[in-house]
């Protein structure tokens, strides 16, 4: 199956998409890798959970004019006959994509690493649903897998890396998935190891979802620093630092899009 992108500057042909289905073969080792993990998870689910939950608080006064000692004492007192508001916090309403870059560079170590950093990213939309979604896909050169929804059911498990990078095909695609959600709020991480393969046309895609309403972060690995390629660049000495740090990156950003 091929996605349009949402965008064409540059970009001649479009990549192939393929839609990797659920399978219960997957189970045992998305087990595996949240039992490694699991220090990570627990206190991060806790924290989203409670985040996710709808605060509510009264505002109480009366209608106009000047102070009537009467109603306040009725407020005070709890009977009927003044004017209250209820107010509720903490509305989220997003979705969150993680596009994992597959290239040869990310090949064994690495991609170990971020498949760790998937199943982290997997329990903490878990933990939000239904008021959060996210999907999770992997690219490179050759290929981009749509693994679909958290689950862990999920083929992401079994990616692995090959062939060079395709930043600007991935964004096309992701950024079109994001672009169509009914969601109030839109984020792509990006996690990577390398510049992309074409640091204009990435500039360019990168602005123009961000135009509409889809922010793109960047998570370099291992990457010293960018002339400015990408709107928001985290960077990280490895894969180790990334996957210590995703959980607390996750809480600050869903706690600040509310």
């Amino acid at each position: 199956i091929v996605y349009p992108g949402p965008i064409s500057v540059g970009i001649e042909k479009p990549m192939p998409v393929v839609n990797v289905k659920y399978d219960s073969k997957h189970t045992n080792s998305y087990r595996a890798l949240l039992e490694q993990v699991q220090e990570l998870v627990s206190p991060m689910v806790k924290i989203l959970r409670n985040m996710n939950t709808p605060s509510e608080f009264e505002l109480y006064g009366q209608e106009e004019g000047e102070l009537d000692l009467t109603e306040v004492s009725r407020i005070a007192s709890g009977l009927s006959g003044f004017y209250m508001e209820t107010v509720v916090e903490r509305d989220i309403d997003a979705e969150i994509h993680l596009a994992i870059d597959a290239s040869g560079s990310m090949a064994d170590y690495k991609i170990g690493i971020a498949k760790k950093i998937a199943v982290v990213f997997s329990e903490a939309i878990q933990a939000l649903e239904p008021h959060c979604y996210g999907n999770i896909w992997s690219f490179n050169s050759h290929t981009i897998c749509d693994y679909g929804k958290p689950s862990q059911n999920s083929g992401f498990v079994e990616v692995s890396g090959g062939y060079g990078n395709s930043d600007t095909h991935m964004l096309a695609v992701v950024g079109k998935k994001l672009i169509a959600s009914k969601k109030r709020r839109k984020i792509l991480f990006v996690l990577c190891d390398d510049g992309p393969d074409d640091m204009e046309l990435v500039k360019k895609l990168s602005m123009q979802l961000t135009a509409r309403g889809v922010i793109v972060v960047h998570m370099l690995v291992g990457v010293h620093g960018t002339p400015d390629i990408y709107p928001i660049e985290l960077l990280y000495t490895n894969m180790e630092e990334c996957l210590e740090e995703f959980g607390t990156l996750l809480q600050t950003i869903i706690s600040h899009i509310k």
